[in-house]
């Protein structure tokens, strides 16, 4: 009964069974949607040399992006000026983003 009083519209119910279930909310879908597809596109490609670096640089400027995007970069301590993409590894990178994305 007091369902209705502590969720009163579908959104706030969808939103609060979401949550509890695990399960995405609308913001998100599309973009976790691309982010499989594209680890699917790493599992199958075969990178040279030239595109690795293609696709690493594009990768930085997206998470560069991204943080911008949520403001949330400092508080954890990645993203915006804690982290230094010019100077990281690949392996650096790829783990920030496995970290950060709970691959």
């Amino acid at each position: 009964a007091t369902l209705i009083f502590d969720y009163p519209t579908p959104t706030a119910l969808a939103d609060h069974l979401g949550g509890r279930l695990g399960t995405v909310t609308e913001a998100r879908p599309a973009v976790l949607a691309e982010l499989d597809r594209l680890e699917e596109a790493f599992a199958t490609a075969g990178a040279d040399d030239e595109l690795h670096a293609h696709v690493v640089a594009r990768l930085e400027a997206l998470t560069a992006k991204w943080w911008s995007l949520g403001g949330g970069a400092d508080e954890l301590g990645v993203g915006g000026d804690d982290f230094d993409f010019d100077s990281a590894t690949d392996d650096e990178i790829f783990g920030l983003i496995d970290n950060e994305l709970g691959s």
